[in-house]
């Protein structure tokens, strides 16, 4: 994996440029996609970009979907919280279709939490 091939799949996912700004997302998501390798997997695999990038995404929107939350709640408004959950539950399945495509890379046992329920 490479940050820099990384940054612009995150731009692709999240619309956002500004690296640095969410660089500690995309950091965190690489080391979680090493944690995951399998032993003798190929580091170098251009999918794994794609995975680190979909769960920088991921945890971007899992931002957004906080803050709205937070906002919704300081103001007393109603912000269409399906609409964030929703958000966060394509996010989730984006991030799922990169783990299979990558399953002959990571191993069968990773854990990541799932948003069943966890957001509606």
């Amino acid at each position: 994996m490479n940050i820099e091939r990384i940054k612009p799949l995150f731009t692709l996912f999240t619309g956002q440029n500004d690296y640095d700004k969410y660089l500690p997302l995309i950091s965190i998501s690489i080391t979680q996609v090493n944690n995951m390798l399998l032993e003798n997997a190929d580091q170098n695999d251009s999918r794994l970009d794609m995975l680190a990038a979909s769960i920088a995404n991921y945890r971007y929107v899992q931002l957004l979907a906080s803050r709205m939350e937070s906002i919704s709640a300081y103001n007393g408004k109603m912000l269409m919280p399906e609409k964030n959950s929703g958000a966060l539950k394509y996010a989730e399945r984006i991030m799922n279709d990169y783990m299979n495509l990558c399953s002959d890379l990571i191993g069968q046992n990773t854990v990541f939490i799932s948003t069943e329920d966890s957001y509606d």
